[in-house]
């Protein structure tokens, strides 16, 4: 990674928001030792997920994703809640990283 992208520099400033990463395990964009030291970089509280797969990741991924988020904020989520998040698209659906408040 470089200049901007060097996530490694920035991801400490990221508490006292939660970071929750997910990453796949044949992924040859980002390799283990990429995420691991991204998570070794960050302050609590923060999350890592492996899936197996590449760096498009798996529809449980997106579930847990959404599950992830929704008890971030603190909703009293019911099923068939996630189809407020769905409607945000695709684009936000692909995000490694997400964050919340404490």
């Amino acid at each position: 990674m470089d200049g901007a992208l060097r996530s490694g520099v920035w991801v400490p400033y990221v508490s006292p928001a939660a970071l929750y990463v997910q990453e796949g395990s044949q992924d040859p964009w980002f390799t283990r030792e990429e995420a691991e030291a991204l998570i070794a970089a960050a302050r609590d509280p923060k999350h890592l997920v492996w899936y197996e797969a590449g760096h498009n990741l798996d529809d449980q991924s997106y579930r847990d994703r959404l599950d992830w988020l929704a008890e971030a904020l603190g909703s009293d989520w019911k099923p068939g809640a996630h189809a407020a998040l769905e409607s945000v698209g695709s684009a936000a659906a692909t995000l490694p990283v997400s964050l919340r408040r404490r």
